[in-house]
């Protein structure tokens, strides 16, 4: 019996050790791989929750970008700050939020309460260590191994498929535009209970002590950290500890610039809430502080002299100034972004009516790693009155191969779905008129089985208004063709496409997969993440034809590279390879061509034979056409 009972633990704790030795490979894994680059002009950073999130506009300050969540506590926040810094060496300023409810006994919620687990760790397991989990192993045990366990699923997946893109949304955040603004009714409702002075206040000391941890990791590494506290109305319930918060200020932060503007002066149509400014505050308080950062406040010794000075002499002649400044930037802005759009976009030549008053002659689709964009050319006249009641909805359909690349609470509902309504402006260039819309980037999926954009009423969904606009397999291209994470000698990027076509040896080939699909030439390409092959196709291109159709790929190794297969395939005993892959179309010197994309499973670059086919797009029903093979191919 005791033999019994010592194998019994035995066993126990070898399969635990193994478990944690598998976890700490797993996340060490993507933490390695995963690619926290931003934009290499950007020389400010902020951080925060929900406050900063939607009152720093950062298209409006310059080399500035906001990194703000809502609900983030310093404890999800140190992971994400650690790995931007590191990776981001012209990072020189890191500002981080520090306000009166972030200091609360509350935000231990924020921490290991069970919501938060289960959004926030299910993001950031992959970056947070062993010794840091063990906070939330300690304080909520059950929610955490629950969780534990599907993350470490989730990520083993993930390292097994080399998939390591994490959207900006999932792992940044960003600036959130709030449209509305609700604090009149909330005045009303809370005027009869003034702001109370509360004593006994507890502090979230976990929560503080990982934004030490924050402060002391930028100063490690060189960066200038400045606390900072969002302007918040003088009402603001979330006031009431305002003397224990100074107190901590005093006693944990007298040696960190804190930069105050709480009582920057907006009206109450620029506030959403109590604790949250709209866009339209945002416009107003971001412009003056790109103007104070530009005047050089951070080189002043006395910060918040002349930050309470320049609140206090705030008047229409500076708010008249910011206004034109907001015009000139918002021109700036959307005729860059337009240019983008035609150079970058994927072209569609098409006419659809919206109704009668909305006449689509062409649009492009393009994304960048904030968002994604409809640009629509169109005739019509009154424009403006039409749509000042009017939105775009768009719905989004992914393939079935592409559902694990949804938002976590898409999945969770079983749906391959992602709504948006879409934010809208209108432009005019070259005599031509244009509509501009743009929503968030939630996923990395960049060709989607269908997309739908539609009119509907502004403030409520109340069914389609005219005609839907339907178009199945539209492509998003990103500013860097396909992929960014190769770099020249430089630091700087490359476009992936124009490597392709430079370092890439074409192969002569003349092959027809149907009667409507004949290719004369093809690449072979590979980068750190993937391998591409690349088909020079004949016009016309059959759009009906492979609207239901893919390539699949077969990748036949050699006898010396088995062993370099992935597991699944050696356990099948088998020296094949698959892939299923979307084609990109693309038009370079005058000519067409798709490209294959393939997630980059081992790190074998000469095959003994490739075998690229067409197939059926939601599920394999055998070869369509006539399939090409090619003997000993070489990816370079």
């Amino acid at each position: 019996m005791k033999k019994l009972i010592f194998k019994f633990i035995a066993f126990c704790v070898l399969f635990l050790i193994s478990i944690i030795v598998l976890f700490y490979s797993v996340n060490n894994n993507i933490s390695n791989n995963v690619n926290f680059k931003i934009n290499q002009e950007t020389v400010n950073v902020i951080f925060g929750h929900s406050h900063p999130e939607t009152a720093f506009n950062d298209s409006l300050i310059s080399k500035t970008e906001n990194f703000a969540k809502s609900g983030e506590s310093y404890y999800y926040m140190y992971p994400k700050v650690l790995r931007i810094i590191k990776q981001n060496k012209n990072v020189k300023n890191v500002f981080i939020e520090f306000t009166n409810n972030l200091v609360d006994e509350s935000m231990n919620n924020w921490i290991w309460g069970d919501e938060y687990i289960t959004s926030r760790y299910l993001t950031y397991s992959p970056f947070i260590s062993v010794g840091d989990q063990l906070i939330l192993l300690r304080k909520n045990p059950k929610t955490y191994l629950e969780y534990f366990t599907s993350s470490l699923k989730t990520n083993f997946n993930r390292v097994v498929e080399k998939d390591y893109v994490f959207s900006r949304f999932e792992k940044f955040g960003g600036y959130n535009s709030l449209k509305e603004s609700k604090l009149d009714s909330l005045i009303k409702a809370n005027q009869n209970n003034p702001i109370k002075k509360l004593e006994n206040h507890k502090i979230s000391n976990v929560n503080i002590e990982y934004l030490e941890k924050i402060i002391s990791l930028c100063k490690e590494n060189n960066k200038k950290v400045y606390l900072i506290r969002s302007p918040q109305h003088s009402l603001s319930p979330e006031l009431n500890n305002e003397d224990f918060f100074k107190e901590i200020i005093l006693n944990r932060f007298k040696d960190v610039d804190f930069l105050d503007f709480n009582n920057f002066p907006l009206s109450s149509i620029e506030y959403r809430d109590f604790g949250h400014i709209n866009h339209k505050g945002a416009k107003v308080f971001s412009l003056w502080f790109d103007s104070i950062i530009k005047e050089g406040i951070l080189n002043n010794r006395n910060k918040n002299q002349i930050i309470n000075e320049k609140i206090l002499n705030f008047d229409k002649k500076n708010r008249d100034e910011l206004s034109k400044l907001f015009d000139k930037k918002t021109k700036e802005n959307k005729l860059e972004l337009f240019n983008h759009i035609i150079e970058k976009g994927y072209s569609l030549n098409t006419k659809h009516n919206f109704s009668t008053e909305l006449r689509a002659e062409q649009m492009f689709f393009y994304t960048d790693d904030k968002k994604r964009y409809f640009l629509i050319e169109y005739n019509g006249d009154h424009i403006h009155d039409f749509l000042k009641d009017k939105t775009f909805g768009i719905h989004a359909y992914a393939y079935s191969n592409d559902k694990n690349k949804l938002p976590s609470w898409i999945r969770n509902r079983s749906e391959n779905r992602i709504t948006w309504n879409a934010e809208m402006d209108i432009i005019s260039n070259n005599n031509r008129n244009y509509i501009i819309l743009n929503f968030q980037k939630i996923s990395e999926i960049n060709n989607f089985k269908q997309i739908r954009i539609f009119l509907m009423n502004k403030e409520k969904y109340q069914g389609t208004i005219g005609n839907a606009f339907e178009k199945e397999a539209p492509l998003f291209l990103k500013v860097n063709g396909l992929n960014s994470y190769e770099k020249n000698n430089n630091n700087e990027e490359e476009d992936e496409l124009t490597k392709i076509f430079i370092s890439a040896p074409k192969t002569k080939i003349d092959h027809n997969f149907s009667e409507e699909l004949k290719v004369s030439n093809i690449i072979f390409y590979s980068n750190k993440v993937s391998k591409f092959i690349a088909l020079e196709y004949q016009e016309p291109y059959p759009v009906d034809f492979m609207k239901d159709k893919i390539f699949g790929i077969h990748g036949l190794a050699h006898k010396r590279d088995l062993n370099n297969l992935p597991d699944w395939v050696k356990e099948k005993q088998d020296n094949k390879l698959s892939w299923g892959s979307t084609p990109l179309r693309i038009k370079i010197d005058d000519k067409n061509y798709l490209i294959l994309t393939l997630k980059k499973h081992c790190d074998i670059d000469e095959w003994k034979q490739i075998r690229v086919f067409l197939m059926d797009k939601e599920v394999y029903k055998g070869t369509i056409g006539e399939a090409l093979n090619i003997n000993n191919i070489s990816f370079k």
